[in-house]
């Protein structure tokens, strides 16, 4: 069981709050949806609960199995899909895909060779990254997270720059891989990112 525990957590730069006074307790099993106007603070939430940023209000804690997380430590539990994370495009996909799995645990039922020929991606394995569309990159990115062995999975606008056939991919495969995890989605998107979420906040709702 992994849980978060948020506790009055605000976040502000310079003088402006980005968020204040939240509170949310989430654990396993939820899926939240985190809603909000472009630019409202969706990222900046997310960038806090992965441990990345510090808030500068309240506090945020983790326990997994009933032991404390050291904030030092929570990058070892969290996987993360977001427009604006990079990827190394000098390197193949399969280089990149077993760079990336020197550091978070690859599912158990697959290997890099079987998850770049179950993804539909096998003909451009050999490829740079570099040569690859914006959406082509952006199915790399989920493709990464949604499969790595982790119970916090965090997703930031999954849908950018996806066609239909890629969105209909994403659907089936963060439905496949969701038991047993902590969820977070960040969008506005309820039918094509939204779609299985149990819990929902506004980030615009605390401002105040």
């Amino acid at each position: 069981m992994f849980t978060i525990d948020i506790n009055n957590a605000g976040k502000k730069f310079r003088s402006e709050w980005i968020f204040k006074n939240l509170s949310l307790q989430l654990q396993t099993g939820d899926i939240l949806g985190v809603t909000g106007s472009n630019g409202s603070g969706k990222s900046t939430l997310l960038q806090v609960l992965s441990g990345f940023m510090s808030v500068s209000a309240g506090a945020v804690t983790y326990t997994y199995n009933r032991k404390s997380i050291h904030h030092d430590s929570v990058y070892e539990y969290i996987s993360l899909a977001s427009p604006y994370m990079m990827l190394v495009e000098d390197y193949t996909l399969t280089e990149m895909m077993h760079l990336y799995f020197k550091f978070k645990k690859i599912r158990p039922e697959f290997s890099v060779s079987s998850l770049i020929e179950e993804s539909g991606l096998a003909h451009h394995a050999g490829k740079q990254l570099k040569d690859f569309s914006s959406g082509m990159k952006q199915k790399v990115k989920l493709l990464l997270a949604i499969t790595s062995d982790t119970p916090l999975l965090l997703l930031d606008e999954p849908c950018t720059n996806l066609d239909k056939h890629v969105v209909e991919w994403y659907q089936q495969y963060l439905q496949k891989f969701s038991a047993d995890r902590l969820i977070v989605v960040c969008s506005n998107q309820v039918k094509e990112e939204l779609f299985l979420c149990n819990k929902f906040i506004s980030i615009e709702d605390f401002k105040k």
